[in-house]
């Protein structure tokens, strides 16, 4: 093995400190494309409902500033509220139009939204997108729609 002298070490632990340093700069990059805020956009805000023939009914209740979202099934359970002093809405890739919604004091993973229109009986209707799978109406119906192409499953930025 050989020895390095003194300026060796150094160049090698600034080229070390470098490297870390533009990792960290990418991750802030990546995040940096997300935009939040304090309100959801107003075409969401509502009461939307899905049916799946497993889970049974899931209701999310958007309004302004909290979001409600709950499915009371025996074998899937889930509540989950965010308060209005808790709320952001983040706009997480701006040409999809991929949106989150969180507690500002959580660090993990969440559901995506999209809002979009489908035909459904003949007639146009508002539809909310969960995660690229799910369509949410904002009336109830036993059915489970497909996702329309245009509204399918995009990665987001994170």
């Amino acid at each position: 093995m050989f020895q390095l002298g003194k300026k060796s070490n150094a160049v090698l632990l600034l080229l070390a400190c470098g490297f870390s340093l533009g990792l960290m700069a990418d991750q802030t990059n990546i995040r940096a494309s997300a935009k939040d805020y304090h309100t959801s956009p107003r075409s969401m805000r509502g009461t939307w409902y899905n049916y799946h023939s497993d889970m049974g009914y899931t209701k999310i209740k958007l309004t302004a500033h909290t979001m409600n979202y709950r499915n009371n099934s025996a074998e899937y359970h889930a509540h989950e509220y965010i308060p209005k002093s808790k709320f952001v809405a983040t706009l997480d890739n701006k040409k999809t139009h991929l949106w989150v919604f969180h507690n500002k004091d959580i660090s993990a993973a969440f559901s995506t939204y999209r809002y979009g229109k489908m035909k459904i009986n003949g007639k146009y209707h508002p539809i909310l997108v969960e995660d690229g799978f799910y369509v949410f109406t904002h009336f109830k119906t036993k059915h489970q729609y497909k996702v329309p192409k245009h509204l399918r499953s995009i990665q987001s930025g994170r």
